[in-house]
């Protein structure tokens, strides 16, 4: 049996994402874990070996959302299901509270939006039309 290399083995003090991207890369291939999440090969070896030069961020959004299906909310402040982001964002605005709406909001915004959902301008509650303000006749006229 192959003996995997040392950058494919668990370390005790890896993040969660970083720990799936070697869970990939020791079942398939570097390549192959690499081409799943949308990264050069190379990129990927260095991340895994500790020496990738840029901030690891957008690696690890990747990996949350090719491989562990989770992205991170910029509403909530916390990662979330990759469902439960895009069922959020097809919701319609919402007065129900000021949480609603603040995600709302953030929604039309995020990185994480599908692209297939439109902007929807929020639906306001219909409200009576406001009267001009007369001042009263006086009988003295």
């Amino acid at each position: 049996m192959p003996v995997a290399p040392a950058i494919l083995m668990p370390h005790a003090d890896d993040p969660d994402w970083l720990a799936q991207l070697r869970a990939e890369a020791a079942a398939t291939s570097i390549a192959a874990a690499a081409r799943r999440i949308g990264m050069a090969r190379a990129s990927v070896s260095l991340v895994l070996s500790g020496g990738y030069p840029a901030g690891l961020d957008r690696v690890e959004a990747r990996v949350r959302a090719k491989l562990m299906d989770q992205v991170r909310c910029p509403a909530f402040g916390e990662d979330i299901a990759l469902a439960k982001c895009r069922a959020q964002a097809a919701k319609p605005f919402s007065a129900a509270s000021s949480r609603a709406a603040r995600l709302y909001r953030a929604c039309q915004s995020c990185p994480h939006r599908p692209p297939i959902l439109p902007h929807r301008p929020p639906i306001l509650p219909h409200r009576p039309p406001i009267l001009p303000h007369r001042p009263k006749e006086s009988a003295d006229d």
